[in-house]
């Protein structure tokens, strides 16, 4: 990662299918990180929440401390494709991916999420962070480097009074890249 001639891989639900039609080519270092369970960890610490990057989609629709905060990443969770995409599919892979009909952008952006990521420089590890919204520069484009990995997604508790939504259209519900999708939220 440090020449940044790796192309990381999680759950490939996006990147196998970008491979294999030529749209994209992994770089000469392929790297599955699937198995760093510190990375698929959902905490609640001094009111922020923190989703580690590999957390499958089915993970999120589990977990009960999201489903009593944050119902909103279970309603985009539950439209997201199949049960077996959902299975491998992470919520990092979502992210990075910067398509805009990532189902799992909509809600993390209503919750005014940031992004964590570390590199490795002067022999440790550098933690940043930046806003969701800032992270996107285009369709499929971010402002992460080629010696960063997106290593968690972060957001404020919401208070109690919090009400956010998530809908996508498309020719069908699940099963379908979103034609258009919209969340909302109100204090």
């Amino acid at each position: 990662m440090a020449d940044g001639n790796v192309t990381i891989l999680c759950g490939g639900t996006d990147l196998a299918p970008q491979i294999e039609s030529g749209q994209l080519q992994h770089k000469s270092t392929l790297m599955n990180i699937r198995r760093i369970d510190s990375l698929s960890e959902i905490t609640l610490i001094d009111g922020k929440i923190r989703v580690g990057t590999l957390t499958t989609v089915s993970e999120i629709r589990q977990d009960k401390l999201l489903k009593d905060l944050v119902p909103v990443l279970l309603e985009a969770a539950d439209q997201f494709a199949s049960e077996q995409i959902r299975n491998a599919a992470s919520i990092g892979g979502n992210i990075c991916n910067a398509s805009p009909a990532g189902d799992m952008i909509i809600p993390l952006m209503v919750l005014d999420s940031v992004v964590e990521l570390a590199s490795w420089a002067d022999n440790k590890v550098q933690i940043h962070k930046i806003a969701l919204k800032d992270f996107f520069t285009g369709p499929g484009k971010t402002a992460k480097h080629d010696n960063e990995l997106l290593t968690a997604v972060i957001f404020d508790k919401p208070a109690a009074f919090f009400v956010a939504h998530f809908r996508k259209s498309g020719p069908r519900p699940a099963l379908e890249i979103a034609c258009a999708s919209i969340g909302n939220r109100r204090y």
